[in-house]
């Protein structure tokens, strides 16, 4: 037993820096240091541990440095609520190292134990989370079911497609309700209403925007109305897996698609949504023989050129284009440009005409010339095989090892790497057909 207030003053000191020692030893959060190894540290709070569906959350806390003391001056805060396969995800700005924001829980939404995970980002890219957990539960006054007739759970759409949302309000005997107030939730968490068509029979139509978050899209639907000044209400959801768009790719020039050896030429193609919007602010990359990643530049209206650029053997040369939009749309493509030996003067070629008619050579050298050209062929087919080879591996670095593309843009340059190599090795297997037939031709003619 301590009497002495030195005594009390060295017991307290010790028990405190033991406690501080255990803390960090069992990675015990504090208000100031999260649950997160990373740069920032932020805390996470909410007015209340317990809702009902159909009240209004508030979601506040503060994020500071890294030395869990300096506030972030500026930054975003990414809120992600979470219930078994149900999620929505809002976000909001940082002010001075602190946020908040308020949601309104829809009807629709599950009920259960919500976790909120909090992940901030500041404009130097550093990053912190931290979680927490709620209980949702339903209410008194749930007298509806929904129903969803269209979209089925966990279609998958790109973005850009128009959703047609159908549904039917029934009460608990199942009788069908109309004149009811019926919205749906949309990606960035916008009530929008659900007109009625038919007597409880109710829709609307939302067209995924460029911009739109990708993954699953929890569609929650609400229906309430007013009896004696009793609210009566319903809800349910369901899931849209939403995917980025496939943009669309043009070759501009050369328009042709035919160049000289040594013709110095730009690449100039243009980028547009399905619906015809130009894509802009995109990476547009070429990749062909000699030519790896080139970056286009954007010349606006959705066009994109590249340097001058030229190719030295002749035959078909395979270029490979991608665009990725800033909010990962993107579009692959091949395309072949003839490469052809450059024009002859014309006094030569007067000339080479005049000692043809003199000698009797014209037929002789355009068989020779011909047996050359259908060689070059086959070698370039050859040549583009390997490089077609080459690609495929680059993008599975890029996929696999690197993590610098994701799975949709690795998933679709491949497929047009195995279209194009499909299709040069259906033309190899008919020129070397038709070698051996005329090598079997000449040995009958002996």
């Amino acid at each position: 037993m301590f009497v002495k207030n030195d005594g009390r003053a060295l017991l307290i000191v010790s028990l405190t820096a033991a406690l501080l020692v255990y803390g960090m030893l069992a990675n015990v959060s504090s208000p100031f240091a999260s649950a997160s190894p990373d740069d920032l540290t932020l805390t996470l709070n909410t007015d209340k541990g317990n809702y009902q569906n159909g009240e209004e959350i508030r979601i506040f806390g503060d994020v500071y440095g890294s030395d869990g003391i300096t506030p972030v001056g500026s930054g975003v805060v990414t809120i992600l609520f979470s219930c078994g396969e149900w999620s929505r995800r809002l976000s909001v700005e940082i002010d001075d190292g602190f946020y908040e924001v308020y949601y309104t829980i829809s009807f629709g939404d599950k009920e259960g134990t919500w976790e909120i995970l909090a992940s901030a980002v500041d404009g130097a890219g550093n990053t912190g989370e931290t979680s927490d957990t709620i209980v949702v539960s339903l209410p008194s006054n749930i007298y509806y079911t929904i129903s969803f007739l269209f979209p089925p759970n966990t279609i998958m759409l790109p973005r850009g497609s128009a959703v047609m949302l159908s549904l039917q309000v029934k009460d608990m005997g199942g009788a069908l309700i109309g004149g009811a107030d019926v919205s749906y939730r949309s990606p960035t968490n916008d009530d929008v209403p659900l007109l009625e068509g038919a007597p409880g029979t109710y829709s609307a139509t939302y067209t995924l925007k460029w911009d739109d978050p990708t993954g699953d899209w929890c569609i929650s639907a609400e229906a309430t109305t007013m009896f004696g000044g009793n609210l009566k209400a319903g809800g349910t959801y369901t899931i849209v897996d939403v995917r980025p768009a496939v943009l669309q790719l043009d070759l501009l020039s050369p328009s042709e698609r035919e160049l000289g050896i040594g013709e110095q030429a730009e690449i100039e193609v243009r980028a547009s949504y399905p619906d015809g919007t130009p894509v802009e602010g995109a990476t547009v990359t070429l990749s062909a023989l000699g030519h790896n990643n080139i970056v286009l530049t954007g010349e606006g209206n959705g066009v994109y050129k590249s340097g001058a650029i030229s190719f030295e053997n002749a035959g078909g040369q395979l270029i490979s284009l991608t665009v990725v939009d800033a909010d990962n749309n993107h579009v692959s493509g091949n395309y072949v440009l003839n490469i052809v030996p450059a024009p002859l003067p014309s006094g030569v070629i007067f000339l080479l005409a005049l000692v043809a008619v003199v000698l009797a050579i014209g037929i002789s050298a355009a068989v020779l010339t011909r047996k050359k050209i259908y060689s070059n062929k086959l070698e370039t087919i050859r040549a583009e095989k390997k490089h077609i080879a080459r690609l495929q591996t680059e993008a599975a670095e890029k996929y696999f090892k690197e993590g610098s593309i994701s799975r949709e843009t690795y998933d679709s340059l491949m497929q047009g790497h195995a279209r194009r190599m499909a299709e040069l090795d259906k033309e190899e297997r008919k020129r070397t057909g038709k070698a051996l037939k005329g090598t079997s031709k000449k040995k009958e003619t002996i």
